[in-house]
């Protein structure tokens, strides 16, 4: 029985807040493909970059990337991996795991996890990720409510749960572990007033009854959004030698 596990990176240039930000120069290599990088050390089988910018794919062929080409048309990350599961032609129960092109100081550890959890639960429908981290006031971060078992009751910009005092929030990181099926499912569902509200796309998995379940992490993620975010993973990155001379090998 099939049953491979996919890395999905979906990217586009088309960023609203840092534009061009997954070009942009991190030591010798844009950022994605440091996403790229990480993702190839994990227990994944195949890892793929996604996208519709002839910008990306051409730094995809220099750099030896394996790439899918998509439509440019996409609104989301989770539409463009979709088409690129088709054209790969995944099976209903092959694992997909869809990061973040911004995501450039993941573990192989962190989607290790996502894949040793979303496979030894069958009530998973959907596993991610999240850290504590001190939050107040700040909309970039999605913060979310789980139970004792670690499934999500809700995501929200908002400070949940609420305090008047600054304590850490469970923030989100917008890394997702599914399989082929569910993903086909998820674009069924339309967009709700709730999700435009929050706009945040995971509301409408919990809206239609997914079960999705996170787990913490304890390393430092910098989902990159803003120049301030990316200067931060450039310094962090740039100054870790031994990772410098692992990635110059692997793209060498």
């Amino acid at each position: 029985m099939s049953n491979r596990s996919t890395g999905l990176i979906p990217c586009r240039l088309a960023s609203t807040r840092l534009q061009n930000k997954l070009i942009k120069k991190i030591g010798n290599y844009p950022m994605f493909a440091h996403t790229y990088f990480k993702a190839t050390q994990s227990n994944l089988d195949n890892v793929y970059v996604c996208t519709g910018d002839i910008e990306i794919i051409n730094q995809c062929k220099e750099l030896n990337i394996n790439y899918i080409k998509t439509t440019r048309k996409h609104s989301n990350g989770t539409e463009r991996c979709y088409e690129a599961a088709q054209i790969l032609s995944l099976k209903n129960n092959d694992t997909i795991i869809n990061i973040q092109g911004d995501e450039p100081l993941v573990k192989k550890e962190n989607l290790d996890l996502l894949i040793e959890k979303f496979r030894e639960d069958s009530k998973i429908n959907i596993a991610t990720l999240h850290k504590h981290q001190i939050s107040l006031n700040n909309s970039n971060d999605t913060k979310l409510v789980i139970n004792s078992k670690n499934k999500v009751m809700y995501i929200s910009r908002a400070d949940i749960p609420f305090s008047k005092q600054l304590t850490k929030k469970l923030i989100h990181i917008g890394i997702f572990c599914y399989d082929f099926k569910t993903l086909s499912e998820i674009l069924k569902y339309k967009k709700s007033k709730l999700e435009k509200t929050e706009n945040i796309e995971l509301i409408r998995f919990l809206e239609n009854d997914k079960n999705v379940f996170s787990y913490e992490i304890k390393n430092k993620l910098i989902g990159v959004d803003t120049l301030k975010e990316f200067n931060e993973a450039k310094d962090l990155i740039e100054k870790d030698k031994k990772y410098l001379n692992s990635i110059n090998a692997f793209y060498s």
